[in-house]
This record gives C-alpha cells, structure tokens and sequence, in this order.
C-alpha cells in the first residue's frame, strides 16, 4: 500500500530509506520483503503470525478503480513492537487504522520532541473521521499531502489557507485532472498536470507526495 509505494519511491530518488510497517506470514509476506529488498528499501518493521495484508484492484475501460483491501497484519503494528531507534531526519507517514494508527501517532509525538521532520498523507478512509480522528496528525506535521475531495472532508472554504492554520508548514492539495496547489503561510503556488496518456493511476497520490517531500528534502525549496 501506501508505505511500500512510498518507501520505494523515495529509495528511486536517491534517499536512504526505511520501511516501518508490519507484514504477516506466508508467501505474500516473502514477495513484500523481496520487492523491498530489491528496491533498495530497508525492512525495519515487524513481521508477526498474522495474515499479510493485501488489495485487489478492479478498473473499468474508462480507467476508473475500485480497489477491495484486506489490511491484515499492517493494521496490528503496537508501539511497543518498534525495535529500532529512529535515527532519521525525515519520517513520511501513509494512512493507517487500528492499532497502527495509534501508533502512528504516538511516532509522530515522539518526531516532534525530537526535531524530526514529517510529512502525513492521509486517504479518505482517515479525513472521513474528521479532525476528531486525525487532528493531531495533521496539527503536528510539517508537510500535508490529500487531494481536494479529502481536504474537504477536514475544512470548508480555502482549503489550504484552513488547513495551514492548523499547523503544517506546507499544505499541498493535488486534483485528478486539475490544477494542483502548494501552500507555505506566504505563497501559494499551481501546478498543472502534463497532457499524457494515463496507463494507470493507481498509487499517483502516492508518487506524487513522495516525490515533492524527496524534492523539499534535497532542495529545501517549494518552488524549486
């Protein structure tokens, strides 16, 4: 999902990187590992009895998906199971639920009182909950990343400008199709989507949030 999508893409663009996510048992669990491993992207999560997480993807010839998922093992992630010190500058976290969310946000507790830096990219699944679920995630981030439809799920009128004020210092809002928005307290910047053939869109949200934190990371430039 969202971690594995990520984590590898920021290993593509040049950054040592590490996933800390929970996987199960059996052969989807070895396939996981694997395409990890190949992608230059260090497991240093946790691996349990449970049964391995996984999506099933159905999509119209109009390129428009349903995608089915059972979270398995990625949902049962305890604090208490983290081995390692998180010797980090940057942490980027992707939706989760259940136990691994709570966990999610006692990381993100622990980023803050350290001077990590993090961005948050939420799905729907979690801005359906509201500020009430996900306040203090989005409060505590540096870097928020969601598309219009969940922006909106959170605050009304200037998406970015509301959002901002909670306590990211940027605010990114992308748009299938649309003109996407960078917001940083001072400017505010578009971006429009080239003219290209979409071949699949599944995972964009994700390219795309990682891409511009690898960009912010490497630069520390919004407009660079």
């Amino acid at each position: 999902g969202g971690g594995t999508n990520t984590a590898t893409a920021f290993a593509h663009l040049g950054m040592k990187t590490g996933f800390l996510g929970k996987v199960g048992h059996g052969y989807n669990a070895q396939i996981i590992l694997r395409e990890l491993k190949k992608h230059g992207v260090d497991f240093i999560g946790v691996e349990s009895n449970d049964h391995t997480g996984y999506s099933l993807i159905l999509e119209t010839d109009k390129k428009n998906r349903t995608i089915l998922t059972y979270k398995g093992a990625s949902n049962n992630l305890k604090f208490s199971e983290i081995r390692r010190k998180l010797n980090t500058k940057w942490v980027h976290f992707t939706s989760l639920a259940g136990e691994s969310f709570k966990t999610q946000k006692k990381i993100m507790s622990y980023c803050k009182k350290k001077g990590i830096k993090t961005s948050f990219n939420p799905s729907s699944y979690q801005t359906k909950q509201g500020l009430r679920g996900i306040g203090s995630m989005v409060r505590n981030c540096d870097v928020l990343s969601l598309n219009r439809e969940e922006a909106s799920m959170l605050v009304k009128g200037d998406l970015c400008k509301n959002l901002h004020k909670l306590g990211p210092e940027i605010v990114m809002i992308t748009c299938s199709g649309d003109f996407g928005e960078v917001y940083n307290g001072k400017f505010r910047y578009k971006f429009y989507p080239n003219k290209v053939r979409v071949a699949e869109k599944t995972g964009a949200g994700d390219v795309f949030s990682s891409s511009f934190v690898a960009g912010l990371m490497k630069t520390k430039d919004v407009e660079k």
